[in-house]
This record gives C-alpha cells, structure tokens and sequence, in this order.
C-alpha cells in the first residue's frame, strides 16, 4: 500500500521509533465520530502508528472540510469515506469539492453504475487540479461488511464498474479478497472489518484478523473499534503491530507485506514525499488566501472592482469561484446570490478568472 504519493516515510521506523514504515503504511485509522477536537486527541495518541487517516460520514457532516484539509494539512494520508452515492452531476460535485481539500481517497458506491463513478473520479480531478494538487484516488465500495445478502456475481460487476470508471482501489470484506483477485493488478484493495481473534466483531458480520486480512492480498486495513473503543487505545494500537510483525502469537502466520514493486500502485505517477508536502503547502496557503479575501469582502474593506482587479494578477484569487465571492459581499446572502448569478447567466462553478467581459460589467455594474 505504500506508494511514491504517501506523505509519510515508508522505509526505517515511524516517529514512534519502533513501527516499521511498511506496516504503518498499510494501516489507517477509522475516525468515526461526531467531534472534531475529539478526532484530533485520538490522532495525537495514535498517529505514529497509522499512515493514513479515515474521515467518515460523521466526522465531515459534523466539522466539513476542515477535517479532511486540517488532518491533510497534518502530513497524512485521508481516506475520505462519504460511500457517494446520488445522481452523476451530485456525486460529481461533491467529488470535485472533496478533490480540492488535499485528500488521497474518496469512496463512492459502485451500486451507482458507470455514470455514476465515473462522475466521481472526473469531479476529483477537476477539484484537485483546480486547487493544484494530486488528484485523489476514488474507491469503489462493493459489498458492505454488514451486507450477508450480496452474491459473487454482485461482487464481480460492482469490481467490473470501478475497473472501467477509473476507480484507483475499491473497498471490500475479507472473504471477499479471493473473489477480487483477477482485479489486484488494478486495483488497490482496501479492507475494513478487521478485529483481533476472538474480539467483538459489532455490527459487521464478516471481519478478519489484521494478519489474516494482509495475507490474503489486502493492500489497507481499516482499523476502528478494535483500537478506538479500547479501555487503553496506545496499548491496543502496539498490540496490533505487534501482531504483525510477528512479536506475539496470532491464529495466522506472519502475513509477507508485498513490496509495491507491481500491482496498482506501482504504475502512478511519481511523486515524492517532498513534492506532495510542497503540493499540501501550497493548497493550505492558497485557502489562507481565499479565506482572507471573503473575510474583506464581508467586512466591505475589498470592493467589486478591487477584487476583480485582484483576480487579474493574483492566480489563487482568480480561482476563488464568483458565488463564493458574491456570498462575502455584505446583506447579500446565499438566497440573493444564487439568484443574481442566474439573473446574470453565470453557473455555480464559475471561477474569477473564467468570468466573460459581459458577466464582468454586470457585476461592476451592479456591485461597484
């Protein structure tokens, strides 16, 4: 799992000193709750042992992007986990948001067909390149850990649909990694539902002991309760190392981590750890930026003309998209803004630097 793109070391030990960057690598940490000062006390705890951090449906309803930006931001991998699933212009459009907060991963439900993912992965990019960073892979969720009803054949085609739509990896059981094997040489596996022998496996009903799960072929393993809801979660975190790395006995032999010299995430672009640090720089000084200039506009300190003036020499002002900016202007409002845009014929993805000379004296005309 550990690829040129990952924004932590993957050779030598973590900053814990004694986790080996091939097993923190292939680890992330199921952030599932509502509370975003919460989420960053766990990380505190646990962070040298994962790589990569999952924002669930909970924690981004509840704190937005800034949990997928703050903990990026932070120097991790983040696993947005939305299960996307909508029609193909909704589920592009929030892709294409997810895509401009520097995320690695964004799942989408394959259930939603080809257009469906296919509209996911495009929004992604879109969002990444607009905010000048590397596009985030979108996971195609096939069955559910919870799900005892869905077939072979279901699994098959829903692995089928994220193939050909350009998904990067998908999401699948334990048990079910033999049936996704013709597709491991496209397609990262990433495994939730992982439990210590002999735990409490909670509402999913098919888990997999952490060994067992990297053995068969899984790429990711999603860890959550097992550690997060622990009477001690460092000590819960160390044991499930330990376990892989041999230290203690486990129902299955020590699982071979596969070094990522083949497979799907051998053949993505080469970005080092440098060039992607630099990359997440340049996103969080870019919102600063944006930030700051819709914080003048809804102090009435920066004008119409001043900030179009603006957008022709500044290119992160230039991105900043027009209802954004329209939304700032004081007494204005989300109603009246969307309402003038229609009136003056500009889409809801329209940017500054995109705006037509018509559209421009409209909004100089009705806002200088």
């Amino acid at each position: 799992m550990a690829d040129d793109r990952s924004r932590h070391e993957v050779s030598g030990e973590s900053d814990a000193g004694r986790v080996p960057g091939e097993i923190r690598s292939r680890l992330a940490l199921a952030l599932d709750m509502d509370d975003l000062v919460g989420a960053r006390r766990l990380v505190s705890l646990l962070g040298p042992y994962f790589g990569t951090l999952k924002v669930g449906l909970e924690l981004y309803s509840a704190s937005g992007p800034d949990a997928v930006g703050g903990f990026a931001d932070d120097g991790f991998d983040v696993f947005c986990d939305l299960k996307l699933h909508d029609i193909p212009t909704t589920v592009g459009r929030a892709a294409r948001v997810v895509g401009s907060l520097g995320a690695r991963w964004m799942t989408v439900h394959t259930m939603g067909g080809a257009a469906m993912v296919a509209a996911a992965v495009d929004g992604l990019a879109e969002g990444a390149a607009g905010a000048g960073l590397p596009t985030p892979g979108a996971l195609g969720v096939t069955v559910l850990t919870s799900d005892e009803t869905a077939t072979g054949a279901d699994l098959e085609a829903r692995c089928e649909v994220a193939a050909r739509n350009g998904c990067e990896g998908i999401i699948c059981a334990a048990p079910d990694l033999p049936t996704t094997e013709p597709w491991a040489d496209r397609l990262v596996r990433v495994v939730p539902g992982i439990r210590m022998p002999g735990s409490d496996p909670h509402d999913q009903s098919r888990v997999a002991g952490p060994g067992e799960a990297l053995a068969a072929g899984a790429d990711l393993l999603v860890i959550g309760r097992m550690v997060t809801a622990a009477d001690d979660p460092v000590a819960a975190a160390e044991a499930l190392v330990d376990s892989l790395l041999g230290r203690v006995p486990e129902s299955t032999p020590r699982p071979r981590i596969r070094p990522l010299t083949s497979g799907p995430m051998a053949g993505l672009p080469h970005l080092t750890d440098e060039q992607r640090r630099a990359a997440l720089l340049k996103a969080a000084e870019a919102r600063r930026v944006r930030a700051e200039v819709k914080a003048l506009l809804k102090m009435g300190s920066m004008t119409m003309p001043e900030l179009l003036d603006r957008a022709d020499t500044d290119p992160i002002v230039a991105k900043l998209k027009v209802l954004s900016a329209l939304e700032s202007l004081p007494k204005l409002g989300k109603v009246k803004a969307r309402r003038t845009m229609e009136e003056i014929g500009i889409s809801e993805s329209r940017r500054l630097r995109g705006l037509g000379s018509q559209q421009r004296a409209e909004l100089l005309a009705r806002f200088g």
